[in-house]
């Protein structure tokens, strides 16, 4: 897929990735900082249990 689109020449932005191979613009997230400005939203909201669901299949989100 990244092949067609590379020949296609589309503009191209990678969130949380980066692959060398391919001309694109990388973009990354400050996961922390929109995890707690969420938890104080519900918390606000008067939300007192709270579920957190995460993916961990791949490097995206890893801090190491």
């Amino acid at each position: 897929m990244y092949q067609k689109i590379q020949e296609l020449k589309l503009p191209t932005v990678f969130i949380n990735a980066k692959y060398e191979q391919i001309d694109g613009v990388s973009v990354t997230t400050d996961d922390e900082d929109a995890m707690k400005r969420m938890t104080d939203y519900l918390i606000d909201q008067g939300h007192q249990r709270i579920l957190g669901v995460f993916q961990i299949d791949d490097v995206q989100g890893s801090t190491g």
